[in-house]
């Protein structure tokens, strides 16, 4: 899709003119203004300017009378006029063009030529290879006189010829200068194009007209060519005619500014009005946890209902009550009826209503909505409350809580949109997350204590089961497993839940797992209310931490403080951090502390929390991330001394700030990642595209995983108790490349390929496997090989939308979640630096990897980029090598599309350098949008066929 701005005068050559500065006349627009329904179209439907209604069958003919065309109303939204211009003025995107080819020297001559009235011309100095400035004379300035054998360029066609000289001498050596010889012709303009009415409106009331900006520019421009028409005398004075030529290009040169400034930015055409708004037949309102709704149900306000489906109930009302005279069928007292229900919050139509919401899904979105799971949709119920009802379990692939978060509703209107809601954003049909190949639901909280308490020993009665000495609790809760599960006797905490959660999920279908999800959120939330778990501060106590305390931290000190280092007093400081972190007393307060149950089973809190309660806060970290030498000894249950208050404030500050600052550094990233990768689709036609080349990936081993593997003998359990007992890097790596197509047998002709399973993962640690990658997929939309299995459960073929969201998602939740720890200083215990552990600096990291900043291979690049990742969350390894593909680039074009890729290394680009790269109007949804305008025009940009375009163009 390419668009051309340039050569302006052809564009014109055909469209009606714009002759007057009036907008009405005595009955509605102009036929000769800027609104004109003769030029662009008439205002209503198959009605004429004389306002007679002509019907459809008369449309394409005009009116006698007043000679508008007869037709849709929407032709004011397509067709163009013109404004003639008095005299010919330079074409801004030819001035745009020659900036580009001559920098900033040519950019001030022509400016001056222009704009300055104290600047005669120039003239161009062979001796020197530079132009040199005349002046007009004056009583301060001497009269310079031009060398023999120069010339010099001055007024309008002046700087037609300057720019003539530069191209002779340029066009050999430059492709700008070369194209710009070549298009001399369109150097000038002598019209301006009049965009059509709907993208400029007016209105009226009696005392003020409201109109866009873009109308006052025109005119600016229409009130200068009636002044010079309207002038009768004639001008020799070559000054006068400069000022006019002067004027109507700045005139001009700010209209073209507009114009691009209204595409670019938030608020432009195309990120304010075509990238995702708010619909009709959509409601909003606060949620409510509903713990009596299966997973696959919402719960909607009575008064939404009777909104969003008045007209069903409408037509319902129709068939059964008494709105019908003897000849029509009245609408209007249904249609009141209804709305008198709403207002008074009448439940008579409650039967109705439950009756056409049976079949019916509703869409539920809550923002921001940061990954494909921001939107599901789910079964109606109706509740006479004010609040939107939801499942306990769908708060984590929302993000959701319950402390006056809203989300919006919305409904099918249509039979295909239904069918599609049912089958792809259904709740059953995403419980895997497409980031992670996991369970994206999520049992936490008052249910997760509940199986916790539950299934720990000594809570209830021993027994036998199957010859298993076990409790009756765990018997109960094994009793909600499918039949032939391998009986689970062990306390269930957060970490083994979701891990046989995700076993479940990959053995059975979504049907079983929502039953068994729905009889675990009962289970729990009923142990829990048995049990009546609270939590008081009386309870809390710490007798002799406070000197335990001092003693750690107390001088003396392993240094001399007059000659030690920066260096030795940091790595003392930091013996101390580990020696508070380490102390006996500290474990001993952990190993009594009353309320271990919340953060043993994962339900709430962490033992970073709790030693703050009970032990001490110990160091903070300051604004800039290093630790405070001074830590603080008391803890928040015997209070903090006004020092130890002020100091402990600094975290705290840190936090609020990051959340502030970070949160929409995270955002943008997002964003740009999304403009980066949309074009990327999955070919769902195409199996395999014939790449020989392969991703390496490297799984080092270590001694530990080995020791591991050895223990297990059930192979039912394996993956079960190999998630439970490690977290290392290279079982990290493995998991990500659950789905993908291995390489084995590389001796023959044609390799063959296995596919990474839960099964045999574990085998590729200590191995250096090849995957296929849509790094070298050769088809331009990606191949199912070189994608990998999970496209089944992603129910999109925008997987490099997907990819976006996935990295997008994990740093704004990180983010946002960074003031929950208080601003305390973090490090690991085996960790050899003093850097905090802090999802602000990683976030700063992943900035300069996809920013350029750092140069390196695609292979590291897309390593270290999960190695930051994983840290908080594995993501499948597959997201990573969509958005480096998009990265890896020859000029314009991706590498691996290249014919001779191997001969061509790849050029790893800022993700901000690819929309301009590959699609026109994306780029010009950023700001500068003449710069890719130029680049288009150059035809240095690839023009694609993008998913930008095909909204715009109706093809999607």
């Amino acid at each position: 899709m390419k668009i051309n701005f340039f050569n302006v005068d052809k564009f014109c050559e055909n469209l009606p003119e714009v002759t007057t500065n009036k907008i009405y006349a005595k009955k509605g627009f102009h036929p000769g203004g800027l609104f004109s329904e003769k030029i662009f179209g008439p205002v209503r439907t198959c009605t004429c300017g004389c306002g007679v209604y002509w019907g459809r069958s008369k449309i394409g003919e005009k009116c006698s009378t007043c000679g508008v065309e007869i037709g849709y109303s929407s032709l004011r939204r397509k067709k163009f006029a013109k404004i003639e211009l008095p005299f010919p003025v330079l074409n801004p995107i030819m001035f745009y063009l020659i900036v580009r080819a001559g920098k900033q020297t040519i950019d001030k001559i022509i400016t001056d030529m222009i704009f300055d009235d104290t600047v005669m011309g120039y003239y161009f100095d062979s001796d020197s290879s530079k132009y040199v400035r005349v002046k007009k004379p004056s009583i301060e300035t001497e009269v310079i006189t031009i060398p023999e054998g120069c010339t010099l360029y001055s007024g309008a066609n002046g700087i037609f010829e300057l720019i003539k000289f530069e191209t002779e001498r340029n066009k050999d050596n430059s492709a700008a200068w070369k194209f710009i010889h070549e298009n001399m012709s369109k150097f000038f303009m002598t019209n301006v194009i009049v965009c059509p009415p709907e993208f400029r409106p007016v209105s009226k009331t009696k005392d003020v007209q409201m109109r866009d900006k873009m109308n006052e520019f025109y005119m600016t421009i229409l009130n200068f060519n009636l002044m010079l028409k309207s002038d009768v005398t004639t001008y020799e004075n070559t000054d006068i005619q400069m000022i006019n030529f002067r004027n109507l290009q700045r005139y001009v040169y700010n209209f073209y500014d507009y114009i691009f400034s209204k595409f670019s930015k938030k608020t432009g055409l195309i990120r304010g009005s075509i990238l995702g708004k708010r619909i009709d037949f959509s409601a909003r309102a606060v949620i409510a946890p509903d713990p009596q709704l299966n997973l696959d149900e919402c719960s909607l306000p009575y008064v939404m209902v009777l909104e969003l489906f008045k007209l069903f109930i409408v037509n319902r009302l129709l068939e059964i009550k008494n709105f019908k005279n003897q000849k029509f069928i009245r609408y209007d007292p249904a249609i009141d009826y209804v709305n008198d229900c709403i207002k008074m919050n009448n439940p008579e139509l409650l039967e109705i209503a439950e009756e056409i919401v049976k079949n019916k899904t509703a869409m539920l979105n809550r923002q921001p909505t940061l990954h494909r799971m921001g939107l599901l949709s789910f079964k109606i119920k109706i509740n006479m409350d004010s609040v939107i009802k939801i499942h306990p379990l769908v708060c984590e692939p929302y993000n959701a809580d319950f402390d006056g978060d809203q989300m919006a509703v919305y409904i099918s209107l249509y039979d295909e949109t239904e069918k599609e809601s049912k089958e792809k954003i259904f709740i059953t049909a995403n419980l895997i997350s497409p980031s992670t190949g996991k369970l994206i639901i999520s049992v936490n909280q008052d249910i997760l204590l509940g199986l916790y308490l539950l299934t720990k020993p000594d809570e209830t009665k021993k027994t036998k089961f199957k010859d298993t000495d076990t409790y009756e609790g765990r018997v109960k809760f094994n009793s909600i497993l499918p039949s032939k599960f391998p009986f689970i006797n062990r306390t269930i905490n957060k970490k083994e839940l979701h891990v046989l959660l995700n076993v479940l999920s990959k053995l059975y279908d979504s049907a079983t797992l929502k039953t068994l999800l729905d009889n675990m959120k009962n289970m729990g939330f009923e142990e829990t209310t048995l049990r009546g778990t609270t939590f008081s501060l009386k309870d809390l106590k710490g007798e002799g931490v406070y000197e335990a305390v001092c003693n750690t931290v107390a001088d003396p000190v392993n240094y001399n403080p007059l000659t030690a280092t920066n260096e030795e007093k940091k790595k003392e400081l930091y013996r101390k951090y580990h020696d508070l972190q380490n102390h006996p007393l500290r474990k001993q307060t952990q190993e009594n502390f009353p309320y271990a149950d919340f953060i043993n089973s994962g339900s709430r809190g962490s033992w970073d929390q709790a030693n703050q309660l009970i032990f001490c806060r110990g160091f903070m970290s300051n604004s800039q991330g290093d630790i405070i030498p001074t830590p603080i000894k008391n803890n928040l249950v015997h209070g903090l001394t006004k020092d130890e208050f002020f100091t402990s404030c600094y975290g705290s500050r840190k936090a609020l700030l990051d959340v502030a600052l970070n949160t929409a550094v995270s955002g943008y990233l997002t964003r740009k990642l999304v403009y980066c990768s949309v074009n990327l689709e999955l070919d769902e036609n195409l199996d395999d595209c014939g790449t020989t080349d392969y991703f390496t990936v490297q799984i080092l081993s270590e001694q530990q995983i080995n020791e591991i593997v050895s223990k297990i003998i059930d192979p039912k359990e394996k993956a079960l108790r190999l998630h439970i007992l490690t977290q290392t890097e290279p079982v990290k790596i493995a998991r990500s490349l659950i789905g993908r197509w291995m390489v084995v047998n590389e001796e023959i002709k044609q390799p063959e390929l296995k596919e990474i399973t839960e099964d045999n993962y574990i085998t590729l640690i200590g191995k250096t496997v090849k995957v296929r990658s849509p790094i070298f997929c050769k088809s331009l939309r990606v191949c199912k090989k070189c994608y990998g299995t999970s496209h089944s459960y992603c129910h999109s073929k925008y997987v490099g939308v997907l990819a976006a969201q996935a990295l997008g998602e994990l740093t704004t939740q990180l983010t946002l979640r960074t003031f929950h720890i208080g601003g305390i200083a973090q490090m690991s215990t085996n960790q050899d630096d003093t850097d905090q552990q802090d999802i602000i600096n990683d976030l700063s990291r992943v900035n300069k990897y996809l920013h350029g900043s750092i140069k390196t291979t695609y292979s590291d690049l897309i390593m270290k980029l999960f190695s930051i990742y994983s840290k908080h969350r594995v993501i499948l390894l597959v997201h990573f090598e969509t958005v480096v593909s998009q990265l890896m680039r020859v000029g314009s074009i991706r590498w691996r599309l290249l014919p001779d890729r191997d001969s061509q290394p790849a050029q790893i680009v800022s993700v901000e350098n690819v929309p301009s790269r590959e699609s026109f109007l994306l780029a010009l949804a950023f700001s500068k949008p003449y710069n890719y305008i130029i680049s288009g025009i150059l035809g240095s940009s690839q023009t694609t066929d993008g998913i930008l375009e095909k909204i715009l163009t109706n093809k999607v």
